[in-house]
């Protein structure tokens, strides 16, 4: 996650357009996120629906990300591709291969794992108003 945004609900997300979630993400637009804080005890699940963006309009993205960052947008092979050898691959920084993913947050559901567990479910149908729900 690279970034988040609360007057829009949006999560940020960089990654390789030749990645396998994008191929499923163009087909089922949807993506959940899951969060453990183990120091509160708190898991979070966080439900989206996801636009992919690539081209012009990521350049002010692309821009902001470190030289030594951008190998990760390039691989060759394509991500998840078998090799013959652990490092049979290549990290060229390919500016055509980066991606943003805009998840904009449909629900999310919030669990605390105490002595006694609490569970909240908050939707945007319902102006994000929670209520509470047996853990």
């Amino acid at each position: 996650m690279r970034g988040a945004v609360r007057a829009t609900v949006t999560l940020e997300i960089h990654t390789d357009v030749e990645t396998p979630k994008v191929t499923a993400l163009r087909k089922n637009p949807h993506a959940a996120f899951h969060i453990w804080i183990p120091d509160a005890d708190l898991q979070i699940r966080m439900t989206t629906q996801v636009g992919i963006l690539t081209g012009p309009a990521v350049s002010d993205q692309w821009t902001k990300v470190p030289p030594a960052s951008r190998v990760s947008y390039g691989t060759e092979p394509f991500p998840g591709t078998a090799i013959n050898h652990v490092f049979a691959y290549d990290k060229p920084a390919d500016r055509d291969r980066f991606a943003v993913l805009h998840c904009r947050l449909v629900d999310m559901d919030v669990v605390h794992l105490g002595a006694q567990h609490r569970r909240a479910f908050y939707t945007a149908k319902g102006n994000w108003k929670g209520v509470w729900v047996a853990p």
